[in-house]
């Protein structure tokens, strides 16, 4: 009966320890503001109802990869992967930082053009933003 007791006691003391520090160690979700402006700040990031468009980070891919929008429009990334992702402009005007799933990060385009993106974890993972 005692050989059975203590390692007993150990395992129940091992699941209630596993159990407390997996809660410690998961991260809440972040909460940031929800837009932010490329370069510079215009009259249309100060527009309290943009347009918006969503993008999907989802199965390591930007759904749609290629969309075209005007200036001022609000693009919002939502991640539907279980993986963290970014939305990173090639030329560095914009980082969403990386995103972790069900989160959301939002900018307003101020400037017309092409503007190359990709996720910062995993580069083959690109996105086209066409602003007219």
């Amino acid at each position: 009966m005692k050989k059975l007791l203590i390692p007993t006691l150990l395992a129940i003391l091992l699941v209630i320890t596993a159990s407390l520090l997996s809660s410690f160690l998961k991260k809440p979700p972040i909460e940031k503001d929800p837009i932010v402006n490329t370069v510079r700040p215009g009259k249309a990031a100060a527009e309290k109802n943009p347009p918006e468009k969503t993008i999907e980070m989802k199965d390591f891919t930007f759904i749609p990869k290629i969309i075209k929008v005007n200036k001022g429009t609000k693009i919002s990334w939502i991640n539907k992967d279980k993986i963290e992702h970014s939305a990173t402009a090639d030329d560095k005007t914009f980082d969403t930082k990386l995103i972790r799933e069900g989160n959301t990060e939002s900018l307003v385009v101020t400037k017309t053009g092409k503007i190359t993106y990709h996720c910062s974890s995993h580069p083959n993972m690109t996105g086209e933003i066409h602003v007219e």
